[in-house]
């Protein structure tokens, strides 16, 4: 191969060394083996490793390896347990994103059409990280393969081969049994972050749908009142003028001035009393 020609960065290079990063980043592992269980458990190196000490572990006789034991066995309550308390987790968090998808999907097909664009975006966004919520949650809850102690039979296998050192041999089957536990709890602590911090978008875009629907009002009932304004102006203006009131002809002898007439006493009902003087009737 020319040295020149493969020092060359051509696209396919780029693709390849993009697609290298991508596929290697911790992120994508550990979300891979959080969702799927890739790689499978017993091929990584913790469980490896814990395999290995099982198979070369051989105990040595001045050694007390009580207490070894009880730790084991503590550890292995304590996975356990945790793994319950992570299963129990995943079931809270499905129930409550299915249920409020479920009626949030009942509420947007009811007043999807009165609702405007952005609204209905946001509806939508919300809706589907709800969704992925569950599934994600579904995922991190769906039966994948376990791993107990050594049964009964092959307790008695290991006390017919080891003899009185059988149990100590059985420190290697407890860190075995340990280490697949803790990876176990570990993908599915990472897919029940994921799982909630899905829904915590979905919580998030829906209370902004809720913040746009409440503006939306406001605006719409300002801008109805100003249309209503607008509406009355328009009609006013646009109004056509009163009719004009005929002009009623005027009889010209009922614009004579009135006479003033004086309030005067009548000559002819007023008259001066006369004066009668009595006399004296010489007959009498």
């Amino acid at each position: 191969m020319d040295p020149e020609v493969d020092l060359i960065d051509t696209p396919e290079k780029q693709l390849r060394r993009i697609f290298a990063h991508v596929t290697g980043s911790k992120w994508l592992r550990r979300l891979c083996g959080a969702l799927f269980n890739r790689p499978d458990a017993k091929q990584t190196d913790a469980y490896l490793s814990a395999q290995e000490l099982k198979n070369t572990f051989k105990p040595e006789n001045d050694v007390d390896y009580e207490w070894v034991l009880r730790q084991a066995r503590f550890n292995y309550e304590q996975l356990l347990s945790s793994n319950e308390a992570l299963d129990e987790k995943a079931e809270k968090l499905i129930a409550l994103f299915a249920g409020g998808s479920g009626l949030l999907s009942v509420g947007a097909i009811l007043k999807l059409s009165e609702v405007n664009a952005y609204v209905a975006m946001c509806w939508g966004i919300a809706l589907l990280f709800g969704v992925l919520a569950v599934i994600v949650g579904g995922l991190v809850r769906f039966p994948k393969e376990a791993m107990l102690p050594p049964t009964a039979e092959h307790a008695v296998l290991y006390a017919n081969s080891h003899k009185a050192r059988a149990e100590v041999r059985f420190i290697g089957q407890w860190h075995l049994v340990c280490e697949f536990l803790k990876i176990r709890n570990a993908r599915k602590a990472d897919g029940l972050k994921l799982a909630f911090w899905l829904g915590t978008v979905a919580v998030i875009v829906l209370l902004v749908s809720f913040w746009l629907a409440f503006a939306t009002i406001d605006q719409s009932k300002t801008l109805k009142i100003k249309e209503t304004i607008s509406m009355a102006s328009d009609s006013k203006s646009e109004a056509p003028p009163p009719d004009p009131v005929p002009e009623v002809p005027v009889d010209p002898t009922l614009l004579i001035e009135p006479q003033v007439i004086h309030n005067t006493p009548d000559p002819v009902r007023f008259v001066e009393p006369q004066t009668i003087q009595e006399s004296h009737d010489p007959e009498e």
